[in-house]
């Protein structure tokens, strides 16, 4: 696990040789972007609340297939990719609260049941 919170990072050193990392805490910083972690494909917990995120580029999340659990609440998000959750499988809990998403997003639309999401 990579704990970095509250270190008002603005952004992310390259995290690709952390290839096994199972759980990366970024809570509480200014990130308005996020890196490529499509090297990290065993995190199970991602937890990006209380940053300054407005934008997800479309496949950020495609090959984090392990992850179980994703918080991006209390930044800036207005509107999701279409399909940008559509490649976790293993995902079981996703906090998109406090952003300004509604919950009619499409990319919230037909994901599977086992997924609890807060809106």
């Amino acid at each position: 696990n990579l704990v970095l919170t509250h270190n008002r990072l603005s952004e992310l050193p390259n995290l690709d040789k952390l290839k096994k990392l199972k759980g990366l805490n970024l809570i509480g910083n200014q990130l308005k972007e996020l890196p490529n972690l499509d090297k990290l494909e065993n995190l199970k917990l991602l937890y990006l609340d209380t940053n300054q995120l407005s934008v997800l580029p479309p496949g950020i999340f495609d090959e984090l297939t392990s992850l179980k659990s994703l918080n991006l609440s209390r930044n800036k998000l207005s509107v999701l990719p279409e399909g940008i959750f559509d490649q976790l499988t293993s995902l079981e809990w996703l906090d998109l609260s406090d952003n300004k998403i509604n919950k009619n997003d499409p990319a919230l639309q037909n994901l599977p049941d086992r997924i609890s999401v807060f809106v």
